[in-house]
């Protein structure tokens, strides 16, 4: 038997069963998140575009700063938004694993920023993880 899918004595069927709908969630997530990627992807793309001169850039503004403006903004939004999808799949990995309990419930309240979806999957998974059940599969006391 795999390990993420071996049950410990503390849980019921019940805590199994929602933990591993929460671990295929935060997956999912995980996955829209790297669909989201192509937003930076527009900055990126017209930060190259304007620095290679095929862009105009009206008003008073160098197209070179331009184009490096945007591709700045571009960048750091790819970061920002490639890490949050390793925390999701992380994430998933660890409820399935029954793993990290601290890191499971700092990120699932940071997901309850990110309205509506991150709020109700951080909101459950919090839930899931107050049970003294799962405390105890987790190693919590």
């Amino acid at each position: 038997m795999d390990e993420v899918d071996t049950p410990h004595d503390s849980l019921t069927e019940e805590d199994v069963s929602h933990l591993k709908i929460l671990a295929i969630v935060h997956y999912v997530f995980a996955g829209l998140a790297c669909l989201g990627m192509c937003f930076p992807a527009m900055y990126i793309g017209v930060g190259i575009g304007a620095m290679n001169g095929n862009m105009e850039v009206e008003g008073n503004m160098d197209p070179e700063t331009f184009g490096q403006i945007f591709l700045a903004i571009g960048i750091g939004l790819a970061v920002f938004i490639l890490l949050g999808a390793f925390l999701q799949f992380y994430i998933g990995r660890s409820l399935s694993t029954r793993t990290n309990y601290m890191f499971c419930f700092v990120v699932s309240a940071i997901n309850c920023l990110n309205i509506p979806i991150g709020t109700l999957l951080g909101v459950f998974t919090i839930i899931v993880l107050q049970r003294p059940t799962v405390k105890e599969a987790f190693g919590q006391e």
